[in-house]
């Protein structure tokens, strides 16, 4: 079992002895520990094995520390952490990949009509050629928390989506990597050549776009209405009240569970399509700072609610990652 400290305690040690206080009881009084109590917050500065916390605090005081560890056990100021330990289950359940194939394209057949659907579709300029200096982007890249609410160019908002989580501007044909897998080429890695993570996005103030979800096709390099817009309180509170009202645009990324060709690695098929969304959102951020534009890398979501108004259908689809770009305040950290 993992222990940690309640919630709201505070400790405090005077000379030899330690008071241990909580919001909602009668604070505990430790005569003559107050070592062996400061040892003991050095040690729970994060969750600990109570084994491990045991045999720690026992090299301080042999005699005291099974004691003093039973005690705040009985009176709640320890209680199980048991977090980590499911995350451990987590990770432990995708560290082995399955060796399926890849299946045809025409048994994901949702994935198929989102790529294929082109009712309202907005075709996007050409990506234009863009000379950014790695270094310099990298060294400028903040996360942004005060944006101008100025309108986006339609051709940065096709370079930013084209070099961010499309094909970019390579000349070649594209072509699946793997066999019955979507488009290939594409400007960011994916486990197993399967793109796994999707796009959609919300312009708040791109010229001559108007505001609601779209869904970005990556071949035909174009967005498509998917669900109508919100009001910009609605929206914020979608995004947990991050200061994005005055932004650019807003990218979501998202997982369709469903999809049969993430059967080719089993669980691990989770990890891999994080591991892709930090990947596209890495491009999406370098690209935005070159552009001169500021980002603000967002997770604290609410991930129903907005895979919902985003049209998707939550839990199998849902929005995994979210990006709010736009011009940054005047002085804002970007």
């Amino acid at each position: 079992m993992m222990l940690r400290f309640a919630d709201d305690v505070r400790i405090r040690v005077y000379a030899d002895d330690g008071i241990v206080e909580c919001a909602d009881r009668p604070p505990l009084i430790l005569a003559h520990q107050g070592t062996l109590l400061s040892n003991l917050v050095v040690l729970l500065q994060s969750p600990r094995p109570e084994v491990w916390l045991r045999a720690a605090l026992a090299r301080v005081d042999p005699v005291s520390a099974n004691g003093l560890i039973d005690r705040l056990v009985t009176e709640k100021m320890l209680v199980p952490w048991s977090l980590g330990a499911r995350l451990v289950d987590l990770h432990l359940r995708t560290t082995v990949a399955s060796e399926w194939a890849a299946v045809s394209p025409a048994v994901e057949t949702s994935r198929i009509l989102r790529e294929a659907q082109c009712a309202g579709a907005i075709s996007l300029p050409a990506p234009a050629p863009a000379h950014i200096d790695l270094m310099a982007v990298l060294n400028a890249r903040r996360s942004c928390r005060a944006f101008h609410d100025a309108p986006m160019r339609l051709s940065q908002f096709a370079t930013l989506l084209a070099c961010g989580v499309g094909l970019g501007s390579d000349p070649e044909p594209p072509a699946p990597l793997v066999p019955g897998g979507p488009v290939g080429r594409r400007t960011y890695p994916s486990g197993g050549g399967l793109y796994a993570v999707e796009t959609l996005v919300y312009p708040l103030r791109v010229e001559d776009v108007s505001a609601g979800f779209y869904s970005y096709q990556a071949l035909a390099h174009r967005i498509v209405p998917v669900a109508a817009p919100r009001p910009a309180d609605d929206l914020v509170v979608l995004l947990g009240n991050h200061p994005i009202e005055h932004a650019s645009v807003i990218v979501c990324l998202f997982v369709d569970f469903a999809r049969p060709s993430l059967g080719k690695y089993g669980e691990k098929a989770y990890r891999l399509a994080l591991l892709e969304a930090g990947h596209m959102a890495q491009n999406v951020v370098l690209v935005a700072t070159g552009l001169g534009y500021a980002a603000l890398p967002i997770c604290g979501f609410d991930d129903a609610a907005l895979s919902r108004a985003a049209a998707l259908s939550f839990p199998h689809e849902a929005i995994v990652y979210v990006l709010a770009l736009g011009a940054p305040a005047h002085g804002a950290d970007a």
